[in-house]
């Protein structure tokens, strides 16, 4: 059985579509038996702005208040993942430029337990 739980999300996550990514985001963890691993693979978002970076973090929380683990999935010089080196946030949630790489260290991390 496949211990990551995968949501792609695409476009922009910014003020205007937040509120159709949160709630979506909060079922899929609310909906799934504790702890949840959730790979949210953003490889085609386009735009984030601060909304978005706030969604990031309400969903780590969120994540990690189940026992879970979160990661993201952003290519290396899109300028999401510049928006969280900038910010810090790539400091306490992961980051990997590719959904299989996520997915290895994903599956390490959690045979490490």
């Amino acid at each position: 059985m496949d211990p990551f739980t995968v949501v792609s999300l695409s476009g922009e996550l910014a003020l205007t579509t937040v509120g159709i990514a949160e709630p979506r985001l909060i079922s899929t963890i609310v909906g799934h038996a504790p702890p949840i691993h959730l790979i949210l693979n953003m490889s085609r978002v386009a735009f984030m702005d601060s909304a978005g970076i706030s969604l990031l973090a309400k969903t780590h929380f969120a994540v990690r208040s189940t026992r879970g683990t979160l990661r993201l999935v952003i290519p290396d010089e899109a300028l999401p993942r510049r928006m969280l080196s900038v910010t810090g946030v790539d400091q306490s949630i992961k980051v990997t430029d590719t959904l299989a790489r996520a997915l290895n260290e994903g599956l390490a991390e959690l045979g490490a337990r």
